[in-house]
């Protein structure tokens, strides 16, 4: 570790002892540091691989459902669902050069009384967790298909988020909108309900009404048109870019995707099944990975956001009782790092976070913990 690096982490093991980050539970505060000359440049798909949120795994370990998939109600034989599940690793396997399967999980945490009682509380439950699909094409680029889960888009304090290809919050309310009216949609066109892919086409088939508030009597097309710099935002640029062959492929797939469905971990619970996806393409793996996990919603990327701010929020004991305060290490972060962000993963109610900047070597320093928003 170079010396500079070495410096700031028994600076920040300093600072962070026995503190707390405070939400709807105290979690403990951890330093974090990523030295690129050793794990490479630091990325939301390296970052998650590294801290256990992402697996590749064998494809016969999670396909077909029926056999792998650990449910309260064990199937032996195939329903028609997991034959689409074989039909459609079929079909990519016959089609693409490459396939893989990726587990994205995340678990229960310990919050600070569970570590403090080891004796007591010593299971982490996973909480959330979901396979994708990756298939690298003939031209080199990637497609990548993912259950669309629960999730809340939301960003803490809504902090801007970065490097991602669109807002996922506003494309999700667009594609709910047309899974609300899908059968209203001619069968020909009925896989665009239920695969947030391409606006472009979703918009040519979806010319439906809304019934959504005070959007009632507006189309789908017209809500999304509305505004030119909501339509914007809306639209997932990185499909645009794609080659035709691989437009073309993708398409297929939404066809095979049509009445699929893949189970889930939601909430604790092992059994939720899921009919609706997001596919994406991407030039690299490694693109596609951050672009998928982004618009599935279990990532994000955001601009620096003080962590001594959720105190004042969440904290009502008095000044006596009040623990210490967060605000000595944020003037720490951003007195001594460059390019902060922050990075959360989850996508609903438990958030780990990562607060990391650059230091004068170019080693990513900072902070993780987990914050509570249910």
């Amino acid at each position: 570790m170079k010396p500079t690096t070495a410096r700031m982490l028994e600076e920040l093991r300093q600072l962070t002892n026995g503190l707390v980050f405070s939400t709807e539970g105290d979690y403990y505060v951890d330093p974090f540091v990523w030295e690129p000359d050793e794990q490479g440049e630091l990325t939301l798909d390296r970052l998650l691989e590294a801290e256990g949120y992402l697996e590749e795994v064998d494809i016969e370990s999670v396909f077909p459902q029926n056999k792998q998939f650990p449910t309260e109600t064990f199937r032996e034989e195939l329903f028609p669902e997991d034959e689409k599940q074989v039909e459609l690793l079929k079909f990519l396997d016959s089609h693409c050069t490459e396939v893989q399967v990726y587990v994205v999980s995340k678990s229960d945490a310990p919050c600070k009384w569970a570590m403090d009682h080891p004796e007591e509380h010593s299971t982490v439950e996973p909480f959330e967790g979901f396979p994708i699909i990756l298939a690298e094409t003939k031209t080199g680029e990637w497609i990548g298909i993912a259950p669309e889960v629960k999730a809340d888009f939301e960003t803490r304090f809504g902090a801007k988020r970065l490097s991602t290809d669109c807002d996922p919050r506003l494309e999700q309310k667009l594609w709910q909108s047309a899974f609300r009216e899908r059968e209203r949609v001619p069968l020909t066109n009925r896989a665009d309900c239920y695969v947030r892919f391409d606006t472009e086409s979703l918009l040519e088939s979806l010319n439906i009404p809304l019934h959504v508030g005070s959007l009632e009597g507006m189309t789908i097309a017209q809500w999304v048109s509305f505004s030119g710099e909501k339509l914007s935002k809306v639209e997932a640029c990185q499909n645009r870019k794609a080659s035709e062959i691989s437009l073309v492929l993708a398409r297929k797939i939404k066809q095979i995707l049509l009445g699929m469905e893949l189970y889930t971990r939601q909430f604790f619970e092992p059994d939720y099944s899921v009919e609706r996806f997001v596919m994406r393409i991407a030039d690299s793996k490694e693109l596609l990975l951050c672009s998928l996990t982004d618009a599935v919603g279990f990532s994000r990327v955001c601009q620096f956001t003080e962590l001594h701010d959720d105190d004042d929020v969440y904290d009502d004991d008095s000044p006596i009782e009040k623990s210490p305060t967060l605000e000595p290490l944020d003037n720490w972060l951003l007195s001594n790092l460059t390019n902060l962000q922050e990075y959360v993963v989850g996508c609903m109610s438990i958030y780990y976070l990562y607060n990391v900047g650059q230091n004068t070597d170019g080693d990513w320093v900072g902070v993780t913990t987990v914050g509570i928003w249910t």
